[in-house]
């Protein structure tokens, strides 16, 4: 029996992944208008992020994009955060504005910047992120077309050679080239909002963060799902390969398990459609995946079907990933994949447990399982 659940688990799983290979590869890469003069809002929100604002200010003072401001917004930082925001606002020749927060939280920082916009394009970006300088222009690109109503674009590491960074940055490709393909095949499951830019109408048709300001994170999923309600056909990932906005690895282990507690547990709050079964999907396919593994051990599955299906599952997850980060020149090998491939359940199984029962710490604030 368990024969027949891990062969049917892992060919429905090599069937999607190969889908979703398909419709990379078919997703056509941005074109670019250098006369674009659609303003662009650049909305920052920030607490506590006085060690790694200024690789993202550094990035800023690149910008070249003619029609852009920037506002930060404060969310009550208790660090020396605003003191260099100040001192960039006062010495870069930028259209440069600080912010405070009206309420609390990453929802409401976003929302108070947006209605202090002027622009009709809305970027996203969080404060530990480097831009690329010519981001801006190509989003105005992007909304050149008025039947786009929500874009968002790639979020990744730089090139590393340290086993445990090149295992997170395959790891959070693997999300990013997933969400990629699914907008591609016009059904977008979820994004980043450290590069994601929308309409400020749309933005205000669909409510905002109305009915989400509870919940600490999700605000790119959450919008998502909105815009994609209102504008079905709205929605679109920026492929090209100076769109990508890079951040820092976690190093610390305790970070690290706050962040994907915090994560595993936006599945929560999903309960419309391929969004409500998406996580639980993931979560059986894993606990089959362990459960041959372990079913070694007792007799239960061959060994063949298990390093059939092993190999397999990789084969297919590095054909994915090598293609969506060869597209912005990131190397990555079949070993590492492998390596990240035969541990993922596990991990994934434990970070689905913990998201549904323990607290996490997000920018000096504690929250618990319910409150995502």
């Amino acid at each position: 029996m368990l024969t027949v659940v891990w062969v049917f688990f892992y060919i429905a799983y090599s069937l999607v992944l190969v889908h979703l290979v398909r419709c990379w590869k078919q997703l056509p890469s941005a074109t670019l208008h250098d006369h674009s003069e659609l303003e662009i809002s650049l909305i920052i929100p920030f607490r506590n992020e006085a060690e790694r604002l200024p690789r993202l200010l550094e990035s800023l003072s690149t910008q070249q994009y003619k029609h852009l401001e920037i506002i930060f917004i404060d969310d009550y930082s208790t660090d020396h955060s605003v003191g260099i925001i100040d001192e960039f606002i006062a010495a870069a020749p930028l259209d440069c504005r600080l912010i405070n927060n009206q309420n609390q939280g990453k929802k409401w920082a976003i929302t108070t910047g947006i209605q202090a916009a002027r622009g009709k394009i809305i970027l996203t970006t969080d404060a530990d992120c480097v831009l690329g300088a010519s981001i801006p222009i190509i989003v105005a690109s992007t909304f050149e077309n008025e039947a786009c109503h929500l874009a968002f674009g790639a979020v990744g590491f730089k090139q590393t050679d340290q086993l445990v960074e090149k295992l997170q940055q395959i790891e959070f490709a693997s999300l990013m080239a997933v969400n990629a393909s699914m907008a591609a095949s016009g059904s977008p499951l979820t994004g980043s909002a450290a590069f994601m830019a929308f309409r400020k109408s749309s933005f205000e048709t669909v409510g905002g963060f109305e009915g989400n300001f509870d919940i600490p994170s999700g605000d790119d999923e959450f919008l998502i799902r909105k815009i994609k309600s209102a504008f079905p056909d709205g929605i679109t990932f920026i492929k090209h390969p100076n769109a990508r906005v890079t951040t820092e690895y976690i190093k610390s282990w305790r970070d690290f398990y706050h962040q994907r507690v915090r994560w595993a547990g936006k599945w929560r709050q999903s309960s419309h459609g391929k969004e409500r079964w998406a996580g639980p999907a993931v979560f059986l396919f894993h606990l089959v995946s362990l459960a041959g593994i372990t079913g070694l051990l007792f007799d239960s599955i061959s060994i063949y079907w298990v390093l059939g299906g092993l190999l397999s599952r990789a084969f297919f997850e590095y054909q994915l990933i090598h293609g969506y980060l060869r597209f912005y020149s990131v190397r990555v090998s079949f070993l590492h994949v492998l390596c990240l491939s035969l541990i993922y359940s596990l991990y994934a199984i434990f970070f689905g447990i913990a998201a549904n029962i323990n607290q996490y710490d997000w920018k000096g604030r504690r929250y618990h399982a319910h409150d995502r």
